[in-house]
């Protein structure tokens, strides 16, 4: 079972690609919303709980999702991890490789092409159809 991690402080956002990554993962797996990051933090760095997949925003309001990241992988946290954001401008290239990001995904966003990359993000071979 997978388990899928989503953090967006806009609640539309946030329903879209949690929404995208449920069709995705069926029912063998879970979606779980997170509208920050410190409960994303807290979740994870509190209560155990490790997702295979965490699809993180960049711009947050207590802090950007590659600091959120940061402290996750210092922690010895290694899911996968896919960035979206709408101000890929802004995420300097060397920050993505030493965060170990699996993929960046730019707002706005295809829902196929998102559906796509959180499969191939998870090993899986998904045929996506395009009401996600």
């Amino acid at each position: 079972m997978s388990l899928v991690m989503v953090v967006d402080d806009n609640p539309v956002h946030l329903e879209m690609l949690s929404r995208v990554a449920t069709k995705t993962v069926g029912k063998d797996g879970r979606v779980e919303q997170f509208g920050s990051a410190l409960d994303l933090l807290h979740r994870i760095c509190d209560e155990g709980e490790v997702p295979d997949l965490l699809i993180l925003d960049y711009m947050l309001p207590e802090m950007d999702g590659l600091q959120a990241l940061r402290i996750l992988r210092n922690r010895g946290v290694n899911s996968r991890v896919m960035i979206v954001s709408a101000y890929l401008d802004q995420i300097s290239e060397k920050l993505i490789p030493s965060n170990n990001v699996s993929t960046v995904v730019n707002k706005p966003y295809s829902l196929v092409k998102l559906a796509e990359e959180i499969a191939k993000s998870l090993g899986m071979k998904v045929e996506v159809a395009n009401d996600a």
